[in-house]
């Protein structure tokens, strides 16, 4: 009977010690400042942590400022409109800093994609499938950082750097089936002086439905991503 005893109290000992050396397990996190990348490493539970605090916070800023409202469009709305409220363009002399999303929250400025991935992250944190992409203009050098939202299987175009989102002319936020018919108007008017028109074609319009790093900011779909990624890996042969 002690033997059984010692077995499994060797056996709790050494699972114990085990995850403790997993936890400690030495990861990085990437973050670049003036697009100069560096790596700042961690022990795996320091990183486990923030990631759950992350989480935590982006949920709390949704319920925040969406726990009253009625529709989609006002919620979609209302992340806009805090967004272009909170982050804000790089203020002369100060660092590009590029590493979390909530840093960015926390700090208060970012480029326009960070003020975009702000935007698409709160999205996906109250329900809305988000993404942004840096969309370019044949023969121009101009290019224009959009989210895009899905609300009701279509998907709706925001520049949340400058404030700008888009209405059809019958007063609905325009979709992007509107945008390439030519239905549509900013709002609100003269906000900047931007000719979105270039940038709205079937190449830059074509949402492609697939995960960003604004879709997996939880912990559930990080690990899903995570999982996803390393069984679709190709066989790496071992005969070379």
């Amino acid at each position: 009977m002690k033997k059984r005893r010692y077995f499994k109290l060797f056996i709790f000992i050494a699972a114990a010690l085990a995850v403790i050396l997993f936890l400690n397990m030495p990861v990085s996190s990437l973050q670049g400042i003036n697009y100069e990348v560096r790596a700042l490493k961690m022990p795996l539970y320091i990183k486990i942590m923030e990631f759950f605090d992350r989480d935590y916070q982006y949920r709390q800023i949704v319920k925040g400022l969406t726990y009253k409202l009625d529709s989609d469009e006002k919620k979609v709305l209302a992340m806009f409109v805090w967004t272009r409220k909170n982050i804000r363009r790089i203020p002369e002399g100060f660092p590009v800093v590029d590493d979390h999303v909530l840093n960015i929250i926390i700090r208060g400025y970012g480029a326009g994609d960070q003020c975009a991935d702000v935007f698409a992250t709160l999205c996906n944190y109250a329900g809305y499938r988000a993404r942004f992409t840096t969309l370019t203009a044949e023969g121009r050098r101009a290019k224009v950082c959009l989210a895009f939202v899905r609300i009701k299987k279509r998907w709706y175009v925001f520049d949340a750097y400058n404030g700008v989102y888009f209405r059809n002319k019958s007063g609905a936020l325009a979709a992007t089936e509107d945008l390439l018919a030519g239905d549509w108007i900013v709002r609100p008017p003269g906000q900047i002086d931007i000719d979105y028109a270039i940038y709205f074609n079937n190449r830059n319009l074509s949402v492609m439905d697939k995960l960003a790093r604004s879709n997996i900011q939880s912990p559930l779909r990080r690990l899903l991503y995570q999982l996803k990624n390393a069984f679709s890996r190709p066989c790496q042969r071992t005969d070379k």
